[in-house]
Formats: structure tokens, sequence, C-alpha cells
């Protein structure tokens, strides 16, 4: 059975981006626009890795991924942002990212170098 993907994007180009090179790399995927459904499927479906945007509506993603880390949840994460400050960048850091890939500099190979590198 391959490896689960959560995608926490809200931007459907983004989103449907990120099934797309997951899926082509053999993995499946399940998806979440908002932070409290990504926690919901967290902790309800067998998920192996993370592939998350920070700005989501309600509650951000370094915020989602400061409670996974607060609940033990060691699942690695992927964070795929369009603009990160110096202070969201330190609580990624401080919450143990596998790795940091900024939109405007997003290329599908360090993307499918990441997800195997985590997982």
């Amino acid at each position: 059975m391959p490896h689960s993907i959560l995608i926490v994007e809200n931007d459907p180009r983004w989103h449907q981006m990120l099934n797309e090179v997951s899926e082509n790399l053999g993995y499946t995927t399940c998806q979440a626009g908002r932070a409290t459904d990504a926690l919901k499927l967290v902790r309800n479906t067998d998920v192996a890795l993370i592939l998350l945007d920070i700005k989501l509506p309600a509650i951000q993603g370094h915020l989602l991924l400061r409670q996974l880390r607060k609940d033990k949840l060691t699942i690695p994460v992927i964070v795929v942002a369009g603009y990160l400050t110096p202070e969201v960048v330190e609580t990624l850091v401080d919450s143990h990212v596998h790795e940091i890939i900024v939109k405007s500099e997003f290329r599908v190979r360090r993307l499918a170098d990441a997800i195997a590198s985590a997982l």
C-alpha cells in the first residue's frame, strides 16, 4: 500500500499541483483546506506525510504544526508556502519541519526529493 500524503492547502491551483505530483510519484493523497479539518484527518487517518501551506483560513499552518507537535505527532511535514515571516520560519524550525519550499521557487524535482527523503 502506498504512503498517504495529507495536502493542507486552500488554493485550488496549488492543491491540484501538489496532488498531481504526489500521485505521479505513486502516493495516495487526502486533502484539507483548513487546519481544523487537517487536524481531524491526522487524528483519524493513517497519514505518513503532510504537505502544509502556512496561509490558511482561521488557523494558520504554523499554528497547526505547533498543535501537532504538542499532541506528540511526529509525522514529517514539508511546508510549501508563498509568504514566510522570520517569526513563522522560527516556529517551523522549532517544530522540526522536514523542509520548507517557497512557492515562488517551487520545482517538482525538489518536492519529489523532499517527499522521498521524508518518507
